[in-house]
């Protein structure tokens, strides 16, 4: 999904597709202006709740989520922000928090 907001181009990709966004953009004044964030869940108890709660899933999609997901969070540490998430509105206060400094940032201004 791609959704373009205050001339801020907010991208959801599964993290196989975000290794390969980067690496196709390598020119130095697109890496400059990208701001990578890992959102993930405060723990794998609360991971397997909110899928489940979705009701939108077989147990088979779901534990297949699950597996997907705990495999790509062993990559958050490649990362410049993490985002561990609560309630969405939180996690938007958050991250419109982490737009506003990275807009402020000195190098950005130049």
């Amino acid at each position: 999904m791609v959704k373009l907001t205050d001339f801020v181009c907010e991208v959801n990709l599964s993290l196989v597709s975000s290794i390969f966004m980067f690496k196709s953009f390598m020119s130095p004044s697109i890496t400059a202006s990208l701001v990578d964030l890992f959102v993930m869940p405060a723990s794998e108890g609360e991971l397997r709740e909110r899928l489940a709660n979705r009701a939108t899933d077989s147990i088979e999609v779901i534990e297949t989520r699950l597996h997907n997901a705990m495999e790509e969070m062993t990559q958050a540490h490649s990362y410049t922000y993490q985002l561990i998430s609560g309630s969405r509105e939180d996690d938007y206060r958050r991250f419109r928090a982490l737009l506003a400094a990275e807009r402020m940032r000195v190098s950005r201004l130049t």
